[in-house]
């Protein structure tokens, strides 16, 4: 590389991390906003929360500290939180594994017409994991009288011949 070539390519890297060192200030700044309003109970900030802990995004990862955080946005009603709370359940993330916790979330999710917490449902209930279709529970109307008649894209089962 030439001087001014090398010049051009340190000033280019330089510039790279100062973006990179104000946009890692600027996602501190949001996380600590964004743990502020969960503590005062904003319930979708909570579910958010809770995902940047699971997903390690500007915070060390840590699942048991995303569950809290899911498990209060779920406990408000937060739909996308009751599906991630199974899920938690489901593989012991954060939490004691327990298919019926996982069940009664999913459960919950799925009376909100979260598709995928339906899907996990039957898969659950396939396996036997949790329950089955003699354990009866409102948290647990996987298809209701409105959804009969609709085709379902993200969960389609085989026909009675198996196809």
């Amino acid at each position: 590389m030439s001087g001014t070539e090398g010049r051009s390519f340190r000033m280019i890297l330089l510039a790279a991390a100062i973006v990179t060192m104000l946009a890692t200030k600027t996602f501190s700044a949001d996380i600590n906003s964004l743990q502020k309003q969960a503590e005062a109970g904003d319930a979708e900030a909570q579910s958010e929360l809770g995902m940047i802990y699971a997903k390690g995004q500007g915070v060390t990862q840590d699942f048991s500290e995303a569950a809290k955080w899911i498990r209060k946005a779920a406990e408000q009603g937060v739909a996308q939180a009751q599906y991630n709370l199974g899920g938690m359940y489901s593989s012991g993330q954060g939490v004691v594994q327990d298919y019926v916790e996982a069940v009664r979330w999913y459960g919950k999710a799925a009376e909100q017409g979260i598709a995928q917490a339906r899907h996990e449902l039957g898969v659950m209930f396939d396996k036997g994991l949790g329950a089955t279709l003699s354990t009866p529970s409102k948290d647990m109307s996987v298809v209701t009288d409105e959804d009969k008649g609709k085709t379902d894209t993200n969960n389609i089962s085989k026909t009675k011949e198996g196809k």
